[in-house]
């Protein structure tokens, strides 16, 4: 009779050789996430909270709704102040409101913790001193 290939591993494997491999996909698998785990220590934790009030934020800006979305963004900033996609949405919810003073605070820290973003926020952030009439 002849035996799929599927069937044939199967039965050539034993209890031993099946722990084995389990414990070597297990080893490699604490490897993989080692640097997941180094990066959520630099970077801040993704707690249910955080990831439950940076939902309502994205929903909320969704919506139009930017009194939520700036105060769903500004609670997650508390949780986690080096994420730099807190501040985006604070910044960009601050731009709908004309609160130029956040969006200033916003870009300057976006540029503060990337660097290579600098660029790239400081037309929001010149737009925002031009608006608060500090054109120093």
């Amino acid at each position: 009779m002849f035996k799929s290939g599927l069937d044939a591993v199967k039965d050539s494997l034993t209890a031993r050789s099946l722990s084995r491999i389990l414990a070597t996909a297990l080893s490699l698998s604490c490897l993989l996430l080692a640097p997941a785990a180094v990066m959520a220590e630099e970077e801040g934790e993704w707690t249910v909270t955080l990831i439950k009030h940076a939902n309502k934020a994205i929903e909320a800006y969704n919506r139009g709704d930017w009194v939520t979305a700036k105060t769903e963004f500004r609670f997650c900033i508390g949780l986690n102040p080096k994420n730099t996609e807190f501040y985006d949405g604070l910044m960009n919810a601050c731009l709908k409101t004309n609160e130029w003073d956040q969006v200033s605070f916003a870009a300057q820290k976006i540029s503060e913790l990337d660097p290579s973003r600098k660029g790239e926020v400081a037309f929001y952030n010149g737009m925002a001193m031009y608006r608060l009439n500090r054109l120093d």
